[in-house]
């Protein structure tokens, strides 16, 4: 990926419709500022999630699958339970995540032939 590669990225999630809610409006409620439950993950979002630079980038970006209100409460259920329980179940945690990947069509970069 060169530069104007990058640049064109940027410059399209700056200026992309919002299309759903977006992590930030998924976890900001459940992690940027809570006492209790486990302080790792809140420190791991606040950290790496919420970088200024990278906060900017990913404000605009929405999931269409989460304006369903079952869909984003399940989701926020499992981050709850991540967050609060001794012992999370971690399979019951990422069933809600699974279920939005299916839907998503990730598509990895394939480099140019050497």
């Amino acid at each position: 990926m060169g530069f104007h590669d990058i640049a064109g990225a940027v410059c399209r999630s700056l200026t992309v419709r919002k299309d759903g809610p977006s992590l930030y409006d998924v976890c900001d409620p459940l992690l940027l500022k809570y006492r209790g439950g486990d302080a790792h993950l809140g420190k791991f979002y606040r950290t790496a999630i919420g970088n200024p630079a990278l906060r900017g980038l990913l404000r605009r970006t929405g999931l269409p699958a989460l304006r369903d209100n079952a869909r984003l409460g399940a989701l926020q259920a499992a981050l709850k339970e991540a967050r609060d329980a001794e012992a999370p179940d971690w399979a019951a945690i990422g069933a809600p995540v699974a279920a939005l990947m299916e839907g998503i069509d990730v598509r990895h970069p394939l480099p140019a032939a050497a």
